[in-house]
């Protein structure tokens, strides 16, 4: 899988021109090898408008209220049965490797230069702010405070193996902790705090039992993962709906789409079937969504 993934982007780099990646590229790169090696999936991304949203600012000393966008990109995995969904952010880190990456059966991963209030609203999820918000991307306030597991907000690092290949640090944002415990920019330090790797926990919240894993090392155990539905938060888990607040947003979400895209189809009949109402937002403002319909589980 890894020198699959190598190969996507070295194509990628001589399509556009580019000497090097960088996460954008990359995570191009990660599509694409889905949809070449997975025929049992169809992976559809929607292209749109990103809007910031504004919260309760906990660690910046700056500033009182923060403003970010929601995501770099939201990730659905579904089937007829399952619906998963994770707010993602993608990074590609250059001082990472596999040497700082894991150590003695322990992730001491170390991440440098990242935003620290978007760290701050996928790990701590803060209520949001709706009151005076000049965007007009105004989505529920407990959007992510009140999912039913912490893997609603979570990252993706890119970095470069030993033997100088591209691979994926992937980990739920609730467990990279700040290295200092309060900034006064915008742009700070963070180590991971898991004990193993590919960790997998479950918890249950408002009745609702679900399992998710904690971080993933590498990017075949990320697929993996991903496309068992250990990745995200439950919308719809063994045929029942389970979290109707952000089924429902997520179907106004996508209600406005026009785009051609086979599995925004499929994954529209399905929310029309299971959802009548929902929260009318139709102010778009999430720049990047990939859909990834798993047609058949018992390959992986």
């Amino acid at each position: 899988m890894r020198k699959a993934f190598q190969s996507e982007v070295s194509a990628l780099l001589n399509a556009r021109g580019m000497r090097s990646p960088n996460e954008i590229l990359l995570f191009d790169s990660l599509l694409n090898l889905m949809i070449n090696q997975f025929s049992n999936i169809n992976v559809g991304r929607l292209h749109g408008t990103s809007h910031l949203v504004t919260f309760k600012n906990s660690v910046n000393q700056a500033r009182a209220n923060a403003n970010c966008e929601l995501c770099d990109l939201l990730i659905v995995v579904f089937s007829h049965d399952e619906i998963r969904m994770t707010f993602h952010q993608s990074k590609y880190d250059l001082k990472l490797n596999e040497r700082n990456i894991y150590q003695n059966g322990k992730i001491k991963a170390k991440l440098s230069r990242c935003d620290v209030e978007q760290w701050e609203l996928l790990a701590k999820r803060p209520i949001l702010i709706t009151k005076g918000n000049v965007s007009k991307f105004n989505p529920p306030v407990k959007l992510l405070s009140s999912a039913l597991n912490p893997s609603v907000g979570s990252y993706g690092v890119f970095y470069r193996n030993i033997s100088k290949e591209y691979d994926l640090f992937y980990s739920i944002a609730e467990d990279l902790i700040l290295r200092q415990a309060m900034y006064k920019s915008k742009k700070g330090s963070f180590r991971s705090n898991q004990l193993g790797c590919s960790l997998h926990d479950a918890v249950t919240v408002k009745g609702v039992k679900s399992s998710f894993v904690h971080s993933c090392l590498h990017i075949d155990t990320f697929f993996d993962c991903l496309l068992n539905f250990c990745i995200g938060t439950p919308l719809v888990q063994n045929g029942a709906v389970v979290d109707l607040y952000r089924l429902s947003w997520l179907k106004s979400l996508l209600s406005v789409r026009q785009d051609d895209v086979e599995a925004l189809d499929g994954l529209n009949k399905i929310l029309s079937e299971l959802l009548v109402d929902d929260f009318h937002d139709e102010s778009g403002g999430i720049s990047n969504i990939v859909l990834i319909e798993v047609r058949n589980r018992s390959v992986f």
